[in-house]
């Protein structure tokens, strides 16, 4: 049976599951998206078939815990789903370093030789700043390689957390608002 939540805590030592979180911030989901003839990628609060937007992504992260708590309490005008585009929530300043090949057990499901040290690619100007991604890669257990195979579906959350930092919590949506509500 498939649990409910996936839980993992990120430490140095790696990834490993987790039974309890702990997070300060509000409990809100935001979304990245573009509105019609904006290239400006903002965060959006999705609420049924429609989105209301909070700020863009820039502004947001110069006060994440700010933009986070009004998103909860906004009631302005919605837009519907459908006129818009999702886009990460990443601002245009960001450097995403990713870390590849740094699990053994996901490199061997992969058939690929581990090397002997992770391989970094990604492209920045200066050091890691707020609103900067760093993907470590992806552990063993990948669920196509699962038998039987696997993989999310709606209403299925994915939770990572760092410690004494936060939990991201993820919802698994569909692209049809009306699937997101059964």
């Amino acid at each position: 049976m498939r649990p409910a939540h996936l839980h993992y805590r990120v430490t140095a030592a790696g990834c490993r599951p987790l039974t309890t979180r702990t997070c300060s911030w509000p409990s809100v989901r935001l979304a990245g998206v573009r509105l019609p003839g904006d290239d400006l990628v903002h965060l959006a609060r999705p609420d049924g078939d429609t989105v209301r937007i909070v700020t863009d992504v820039t502004r947001f992260w110069a006060d994440a815990r700010g933009w986070t708590a009004k998103a909860a309490q906004l009631t302005g005008e919605a837009v519907p789903v459908r006129e818009v585009s999702f886009a990460p929530p990443v601002p245009p300043s960001a450097r995403v370093i990713c870390v590849g090949l740094n699990y053994r057990a996901h490199a061997a499901e992969g058939s690929f030789d581990v090397p002997e040290h992770p391989t970094l690619f990604g492209r920045w100007t200066a050091a890691l700043s707020v609103g900067d991604v760093v993907a470590t890669g992806t552990p063993d257990g990948v669920g196509y390689v699962r038998t039987p195979p696997w993989l999310l579906k709606p209403g299925d959350v994915v939770e990572a957390e760092i410690d004494r930092l936060g939990t991201l919590r993820t919802p698994v949506v569909s692209r049809d608002p009306q699937e997101n509500s059964r």
